[in-house]
């Protein structure tokens, strides 16, 4: 996997598949050099790991990235630093965040807008976020701060193959695929 860095272009950062690399850009217009932000870095390498799986939509493919992230660092905040004035460009825990819980209906209505102007994709990412760090809170309330945690983890990466989609319609659903990386019976 190819990384360039200092990339000639301020406040992003991007997987390109075709290559494949990972790109970071250099500090300006009120950004930081993104390739120095732990977070973006683990975020755009979880575009890769989602590649590398199954990739069927793009808000699933940000959830993807955004809940890599927080498994790497254990913080619902994705991307802090990313801007000089400091905040994250996203939060996964729904308590805190300026969204809210975000929910299927919410973003087809529109309903979710950045500060820092993000996309569409990286609202419905959220959906899967948010819920990908409630379950992880839940497990380290049952089962302890590390066990949870490595339990959240095991969840995640085992779901990666069957993980294609937000939308609980879908036979490769985000629900189902957790649920299928959980079954240690065979019976659904």
């Amino acid at each position: 996997l190819a990384i360039n860095v200092n990339l000639d272009d301020t406040c992003n950062a991007f997987f390109d598949p075709a290559v494949p690399s990972l790109n970071f850009f250099r500090s300006g217009d009120f950004c930081h050099n993104t390739g120095q932000i732990a977070d973006v870095v683990h975020h755009e390498w979880g575009h890769a790991l989602d590649y590398a799986t199954l990739v069927l939509d793009g808000g699933t493919a940000e959830g993807t990235a955004d809940v890599t992230a927080m498994h790497l660092t254990h913080s619902p905040a994705i991307g802090p630093g990313f801007s000089v004035f400091g905040p994250p460009i996203r939060n996964l825990d729904a308590s805190i965040s300026e969204l809210g819980v975000l929910t299927s209906d919410r973003i087809d209505e529109g309903d979710c807008d950045f500060p820092l102007g993000g996309v569409s994709v990286h609202c419905i990412g959220q959906v899967y976020g948010q819920a990908a760090w409630e379950l992880a809170q839940a497990l380290r309330t049952r089962e302890g701060q590390r066990t949870g945690w490595r339990t959240s983890e095991r969840l995640f990466f085992v779901s990666l193959p069957d993980a294609g989609t937000y939308r609980p319609d879908s036979s490769l659903a985000l629900y189902l695929a957790y649920v299928q990386a959980d079954d240690d019976d065979g019976d659904l």
